[in-house]
């Protein structure tokens, strides 16, 4: 038995529990993200609605959270994905490609969403 290293197990289990207590999950891909942001309850794709009227529907939500994903070898497979939150309680997500070209729609939600400074810091 080392004396340096006692206690050292509970110190971790501790911080662990905090770790997790506080939702600092950590995430290695778009695929994990999205699966831990589902599971906090951003369920709702806002894809199709940002292809309908993203102009009409943007005093409705708010970004909450977002996240870049940079893959590191082909710069038009990184994305962003957003956590967006309706007035009405209606959680969701939004990933747009950075290539924003790819979809315009989608870039015009965020745009707006982002120009009526509807992101929570």
């Amino acid at each position: 038995r080392w004396p340096l290293f006692d206690g050292v197990a509970d110190k971790l289990k501790v911080s662990y529990d905090e770790y997790q207590s506080n939702r600092c999950v950590m995430v290695n891909d778009l695929a994990d993200y999205q699966a831990e942001t589902i599971a906090r309850g951003f369920s709702h794709n806002f894809a199709v609605e940002a292809r309908t009227a993203s102009s009409d529907i943007a005093d409705e939500l708010r970004i909450v959270e977002y996240r870049s994903f940079d893959t590191g070898t082909d710069p038009g497979d990184d994305v962003t994905m957003y956590l967006i939150e309706s007035t009405g309680g209606l959680q969701g997500y939004l990933i747009l490609s950075d290539s924003f070209h790819v979809d315009p729609q989608k870039a015009a939600l965020i745009d707006a969403l982002l120009a009526n400074g509807r992101v929570i810091d």
